[in-house]
């Protein structure tokens, strides 16, 4: 059991950007669409802090997954949700389609990010360490995770 963290660690301002880290339930009650972990994670990983996110548009969640007792080398598995209907634009040349299942989806490997929209759900899944098979994996363990529902 630590110290209580520091506001300033609690919510941060850019610009007219705000992020504030708040806990699952209250994550889960700020926005309008289901917030679902995933099954499918490396031995060891789990929850490690939530982030509601605002920018001004409407307000996304970011999900920090780590491995809880050491780090395997992956580092953090960052997803990030958000109402929408189309991809963001590209900002890599290096990009490939690829089916998340069942949905199209888009893999960006110098960052080892995979993003989909599932049911007006914008997904971002992206670690580091993690090779396209392991991202795929982790996304279709999402409940919606591609079946377009």
């Amino acid at each position: 059991q630590g110290l209580p963290m520091p506001d300033a660690w609690t919510l941060r301002r850019v610009g007219a950007t705000t992020v504030e880290r708040v806990s699952l339930e209250t994550a889960r009650s700020s926005v309008p669409f289901p917030i679902e972990l995933p099954t499918a994670l490396p031995a060891g990983f789990g929850l490690a802090s939530v982030e509601l996110v605002d920018a001004g548009f409407g307000a996304g969640v970011t999900l920090y997954l780590r491995d809880e007792d050491a780090d395997a080398g992956i580092g953090t598995i960052r997803l990030h949700l958000e109402a929408a209907s189309a991809l963001p634009p590209a900002t890599s040349a290096a990009q490939s389609t690829v089916e998340v299942g069942g949905v199209q989806g888009r893999f960006t490997p110098d960052r080892s990010q995979l993003e989909w929209i599932d049911g007006g759900l914008y997904r971002s899944l992206d670690a580091p360490g993690l090779a396209l098979e392991e991202l795929l994996a982790i996304a279709i363990s999402i409940s919606g995770g591609g079946t377009d529902g």
